[in-house]
């Protein structure tokens, strides 16, 4: 049958896709649209283990389009992906578009899915917030959509810091929350 799955034998932090068939327009507003709902609404970012097998036949053209718009929508959410598949065009299709990915992709054999889920479980975690500086006022501008971490005042640390070893002082810090 035509469908998107979500596997629940995944490590915790793992989203898993598995697609089969032809994909509809229809199967993104059942599966894929709440998934990146969720994920927007709870602030989370997904470590995708997206496999898809020997009878995968493609997307419709509305699919397509419901695909290329919560990409573009969707982008930041994304902390990793894993594409298992030992289908040719896939593999070398997610080999070409990794380059245009703000986040780590691999691509994994069917037979390494269970090293595909343990190396998207073992990823460090990433900042939750965005840091800028501007130059012409000293003022660090941080914007965070959820509590902060350890990696996030590592994320501030790394744009401060070469400004402090430049000048006396920062000009102030915007804090967004």
């Amino acid at each position: 049958p035509d469908m998107i799955e979500i596997p629940t034998d995944v490590p915790p932090g793992v989203v898993g896709v598995r697609a089969r068939g032809i994909l509809t327009r229809d199967e993104y507003d059942r599966v894929v649209v709440p998934m990146i709902d969720e994920a927007e609404r709870s602030e989370r970012r997904l470590r995708i283990l997206c496999e898809v097998g020997a009878d995968y036949r493609g997307l419709t053209p509305g699919a397509l389009w419901e695909d290329l718009r919560l990409g573009t929508r969707a982008m930041h959410l994304f902390d990793a992906c894993a594409v298992v598949s030992d289908v040719t065009w896939i593999r070398e299709a997610t080999r070409l578009a990794r380059f245009f990915m703000p986040c780590p992709v691999r691509v994994f054999a069917e037979r390494d899915r269970a090293e595909a889920a343990a190396w998207l479980a073992a990823l460090p975690e990433t900042p939750s917030i965005s840091v800028r500086l501007d130059e012409q006022t000293g003022t660090v501008v941080v914007e965070a959509a959820a509590p902060l971490r350890g990696v996030d005042f590592d994320a501030l640390a790394a744009t401060v810091d070469p400004w402090l070893s430049t000048h006396e002082t920062v000009g102030g810090v915007v804090f967004h929350a």
